[in-house]
Protein backbone atom coordinates (compact mmCIF):
# COMPACT_ATOMS: atom_id res chain seq x y z
CA UNK A 1 0.00 0.00 0.00
CA UNK A 2 1.69 3.36 -0.88
CA UNK A 3 1.96 5.53 2.34
CA UNK A 4 1.39 9.12 3.07
CA UNK A 5 5.01 10.85 4.36
CA UNK A 6 4.86 11.21 7.84
CA UNK A 7 5.24 14.97 9.11
CA UNK A 8 3.69 14.54 12.32
CA UNK A 9 6.93 15.79 13.97
CA UNK A 10 5.96 19.55 12.81
CA UNK A 11 9.00 19.73 10.60
CA UNK A 12 9.26 20.94 7.15
CA UNK A 13 9.47 19.50 3.83
CA UNK A 14 9.16 19.66 -0.05
CA UNK A 15 8.59 17.11 -2.32
CA UNK A 16 7.15 16.51 -5.93
CA UNK A 17 4.41 15.40 -6.24
CA UNK A 18 4.76 14.30 -9.38
CA UNK A 19 6.93 11.52 -8.30
CA UNK A 20 4.41 9.68 -6.09
CA UNK A 21 1.70 9.32 -8.38
CA UNK A 22 0.86 5.74 -8.97
CA UNK A 23 -2.31 3.23 -8.63
CA UNK A 24 -3.34 2.42 -5.36
CA UNK A 25 -4.23 -1.62 -5.89
CA UNK A 26 -4.52 -1.29 -2.18
CA UNK A 27 -7.89 0.54 -2.77
CA UNK A 28 -11.00 -0.83 -1.76
CA UNK A 29 -12.51 -2.33 -4.69
CA UNK A 30 -9.72 -0.68 -7.31
CA UNK A 31 -9.01 -4.69 -8.67
CA UNK A 32 -12.76 -4.23 -10.43
CA UNK A 33 -13.55 -2.88 -13.50
CA UNK A 34 -14.83 0.65 -13.00
CA UNK A 35 -13.58 1.25 -9.87
CA UNK A 36 -9.85 2.19 -10.88
CA UNK A 37 -8.10 4.83 -9.55
CA UNK A 38 -4.89 6.71 -8.76
CA UNK A 39 -4.06 8.24 -5.26
CA UNK A 40 -0.79 10.59 -4.85
CA UNK A 41 -0.70 10.64 -0.75
CA UNK A 42 1.89 13.69 -0.01
CA UNK A 43 2.29 14.18 3.15
CA UNK A 44 0.02 13.42 7.05
CA UNK A 45 0.45 15.62 9.85
CA UNK A 46 -0.81 15.33 12.99
CA UNK A 47 -4.05 16.86 11.97
CA UNK A 48 -4.51 16.62 8.55
CA UNK A 49 -3.10 14.69 4.90
CA UNK A 50 -2.99 16.01 1.60
CA UNK A 51 -3.44 14.23 -1.13
CA UNK A 52 -4.26 14.09 -4.80
CA UNK A 53 -6.74 12.06 -6.64
CA UNK A 54 -6.53 10.70 -10.40
CA UNK A 55 -9.58 9.05 -12.19
CA UNK A 56 -9.15 8.04 -15.44
CA UNK A 57 -12.02 8.46 -17.77
CA UNK A 58 -15.17 6.01 -16.68
CA UNK A 59 -13.90 5.56 -13.31
CA UNK A 60 -15.17 5.74 -9.54
CA UNK A 61 -14.65 5.20 -5.97
CA UNK A 62 -17.20 3.04 -3.88
CA UNK A 63 -19.69 4.25 -1.35
CA UNK A 64 -17.92 5.02 2.02
CA UNK A 65 -17.68 6.94 4.72
CA UNK A 66 -15.04 8.39 6.41
CA UNK A 67 -14.59 10.14 9.87
CA UNK A 68 -12.80 12.94 9.02
CA UNK A 69 -13.25 16.48 7.34
CA UNK A 70 -12.37 16.43 3.38
CA UNK A 71 -11.26 19.42 1.89
CA UNK A 72 -11.16 19.15 -2.11
CA UNK A 73 -10.17 21.61 -5.03
CA UNK A 74 -11.16 20.47 -8.68
CA UNK A 75 -8.17 20.34 -10.96
CA UNK A 76 -8.92 18.72 -13.91
CA UNK A 77 -11.62 17.34 -16.03
CA UNK A 78 -15.33 17.04 -14.22
CA UNK A 79 -15.92 14.69 -10.59
CA UNK A 80 -19.71 13.91 -9.43
CA UNK A 81 -19.62 13.47 -5.92
CA UNK A 82 -22.77 11.96 -4.67
CA UNK A 83 -23.27 13.09 -1.06
CA UNK A 84 -25.80 11.03 1.13
CA UNK A 85 -27.73 11.09 -2.36
CA UNK A 86 -27.35 14.22 -3.42
CA UNK A 87 -24.76 15.51 -6.81
CA UNK A 88 -22.04 17.80 -6.59
CA UNK A 89 -20.60 18.48 -10.15
CA UNK A 90 -17.02 19.77 -9.31
CA UNK A 91 -15.19 21.59 -12.41
CA UNK A 92 -11.40 22.88 -12.22
CA UNK A 93 -10.66 25.67 -9.37
CA UNK A 94 -14.75 24.62 -7.70
CA UNK A 95 -13.94 23.53 -4.05
CA UNK A 96 -16.07 21.38 -2.32
CA UNK A 97 -16.44 20.27 1.86
CA UNK A 98 -17.79 16.74 2.66
CA UNK A 99 -18.11 16.47 6.84
CA UNK A 100 -16.97 13.86 8.61
CA UNK A 101 -19.17 10.75 8.72
CA UNK A 102 -20.94 11.66 5.64
CA UNK A 103 -21.56 8.70 2.71
CA UNK A 104 -20.18 9.74 -0.35
CA UNK A 105 -19.17 8.08 -3.71
CA UNK A 106 -17.59 9.69 -6.88
CA UNK A 107 -16.60 9.24 -10.51
CA UNK A 108 -15.45 11.21 -13.46
CA UNK A 109 -18.45 12.47 -15.08
CA UNK A 110 -16.21 13.99 -18.26
CA UNK A 111 -14.18 12.56 -21.05
CA UNK A 112 -10.64 13.54 -19.87
CA UNK A 113 -8.68 12.03 -17.29
CA UNK A 114 -10.09 14.23 -14.08
CA UNK A 115 -7.61 15.18 -10.66
CA UNK A 116 -8.75 16.76 -7.61
CA UNK A 117 -6.31 17.75 -4.49
CA UNK A 118 -7.69 16.58 -1.14
CA UNK A 119 -6.89 17.36 2.17
CA UNK A 120 -8.57 15.40 4.94
CA UNK A 121 -8.77 16.71 8.21
CA UNK A 122 -8.70 15.55 11.77
CA UNK A 123 -12.16 14.98 13.26
CA UNK A 124 -12.37 12.80 16.21
CA UNK A 125 -9.67 10.22 15.40
CA UNK A 126 -6.38 10.55 13.75
CA UNK A 127 -5.54 8.89 11.53
CA UNK A 128 -8.23 8.88 9.10
CA UNK A 129 -10.44 5.53 8.37
CA UNK A 130 -13.22 4.99 6.29
CA UNK A 131 -16.18 2.39 6.13
CA UNK A 132 -16.32 0.74 2.23
CA UNK A 133 -19.42 -0.92 0.64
Amino acid sequence: MFEYVDMSDQQVALMPAAKLVETDWSLPRAHEQGFMRTVCRGFIGAGASLGLGILPVGQRSPLHTPNAEHLLLGLEGQITWRIEGEDYVMGPMDLLFIGADREYEYWNSSFVEARFVDVIGRVDAWPHTSQYR
